[in-house]
């Protein structure tokens, strides 16, 4: 992973796990804008201005919930994401898709 020198990052990736989802790949959202799109076991490193960013995925009409973050210039911040347990549509298809900060 290389630094960003002006700026900060986001690095996305996503688990190898489960089959739902298997062969299609979630939208990445930042500040309401599609920047790029993840399939699984891959992993994306998406510059940012440093400051105040929203992060979501989506994949049709279901989605992740809305992550908040707080970038500093020259700083990585590492999130994954997974298939989640909710359904794809109806209550709970904010959380279709897990969206975390990674551990470590």
């Amino acid at each position: 992973m290389s630094a960003v020198p002006a700026g900060g990052a986001i690095t996305l990736s996503r688990t190898v796990s489960g089959w739902r989802d298997r062969l299609r790949r979630y939208q990445v959202i930042i500040d309401g804008e599609r920047v790029a799109t993840i399939k699984r076991g891959e992993c994306l490193n998406l510059p940012v201005t440093p400051g105040r960013h929203t992060v979501h995925l989506q994949i049709s009409w279901a989605r992740s919930r809305q992550l908040g973050l707080d970038v500093s210039p020259g700083e990585v911040v590492a999130l994954e994401c997974a298939p989640g347990h909710a359904p794809p549509f109806g209550p709970g298809a904010e959380n279709y898709i897990e969206l975390r900060r990674a551990a470590g």
